[in-house]
């Protein structure tokens, strides 16, 4: 726990173990200001003009509807419900005032207890499908309004083969360079800010062949062309532990809601799913990367100038048509593998609570200057 909470206000206490939410990178696009011991205000950060997997805001939104049931989920352990009022904010950037009155009628949430433990596992998992109790612990674990998924046997192959071809979107653009080269924290096990390179799925002998080669766009773009740079990551990253998994999932939604509210819910929901997951011992990997350019392409976001890249993109829009259905992209909110594996070794961790409070501020409806 850390010092801001110990002893502290009861928002601070649900804050802190809130911030362990999930989000893109481990980018936590968010902060907050204490107005009182019951409130707080929740500003986000709008990642459009920096993140390449942001260009729409869709996955940021889903990011703090993961956070905003984290934190309902650590309110229920203190006998405490969650009232949220939307401040303003743009659509990518909303401000909400978030308020815990007690309420002695509140449940303790179980899935409390795996807030902590839920993490990204990029290695490979058992290949031992998921029996009928855990499939349905999963299904059942979902908010009302989403379906789950479940991709299984020879099927694993034609997603992992959809996976590894769009990986080369972030492997062979300059935009995906910039990216992944400021998200990689070197020589460590754990991140508070940033992706472990140990966390990544590489084994360590490629971990130093790999920083070299990010050494410079001019490195990378040489070693992609003329040396297949993308075959050996896209192998390591996305196709070996594509087929090396229980099965691959997919979120979707009963009827798309394509609102700022929308991907809270959808945020909230795949929150659930996630938590369940860790509490039956199952280890998830997100794997968004060909929804996320689908949805590009078909929207006409323009994302990079890489002509194969963009193909990439529409091929990605027609896989998931192919094995989702002709709704695909209006559905799907999450795509990822699952199954049984031993824990990982290293993995992103959190800012502590008081480098994500801007400050303290009277009660106001105004957030806290930084």
């Amino acid at each position: 726990m850390s010092r801001l909470s110990a002893g502290s206000s009861p928002m601070a206490a649900i804050l802190d173990l809130a911030r362990w939410a999930p989000s893109g990178d481990n980018a936590q696009p968010w902060s907050f200001c204490l107005t009182g011991p019951e409130r707080a205000i929740l500003t986000v950060r709008d990642q459009s003009a920096t993140c390449l997997f942001e260009r729409d805001g869709r996955c940021g939104l889903m990011s703090v509807g993961m956070l905003q049931e984290n934190i309902r989920i650590a309110a229920s352990t203190v006998a405490r419900r969650i009232e949220w009022t939307r401040l303003g904010g743009g659509d990518r950037a909303p401000v909400f005032a978030c308020t815990c009155p007690l309420d002695p009628y509140v449940v303790p949430d179980p899935l409390a207890r795996w807030i902590m433990c839920r993490s990204v596992n990029r290695r490979t998992y058992a290949t031992a499908e998921l029996g009928s109790a855990a499939c349905d612990a999963l299904r059942a674990g979902l908010s009302p309004g989403f379906t789950l998924r479940l991709a299984v046997g020879r099927e694993r192959r034609r997603w992992a083969w959809m996976n590894q071809r769009a990986a080369r979107i972030r492997l062979d653009t300059r935009e995906g360079f910039d990216l992944t080269r400021r998200i990689i924290d070197w020589g460590v096990d754990v991140s508070e800010e940033r992706i472990p390179d140990r966390a990544l799925g590489l084994p360590r002998i490629m971990l130093g062949i790999a920083r070299l080669q990010l050494s410079s766009w001019s490195m990378t773009s040489f070693a992609n062309r003329w040396l297949g740079g993308t075959c050996l990551p896209r192998y390591l990253l996305e196709w070996r532990p594509g087929l090396a998994c229980a099965a691959h999932v997919a979120v979707e939604a009963d009827r798309m809601d394509d609102s700022t509210d929308g991907w809270l819910r959808a945020g909230a929901a795949v929150q659930r799913f996630w938590l369940t997951a860790t509490g039956l011992g199952l280890h998830h990997q997100p794997g968004m990367t060909p929804l996320i350019f689908a949805r590009y392409v078909r929207d006409g976001i323009r994302f990079t100038d890489h002509a194969p890249a963009v193909a990439a993109a529409h091929e990605a829009a027609d896989s998931l048509r192919h094995l989702l259905g002709p709704q695909a992209l209006e559905r799907a909110v999450w795509l990822g593998r699952i199954g049984y594996a031993e824990p990982a070794s290293a993995r992103s961790i959190r800012l502590p609570l008081e480098r994500l409070v801007d400050g303290y501020a009277a009660e106001t409806e105004a957030p806290c200057a930084s």
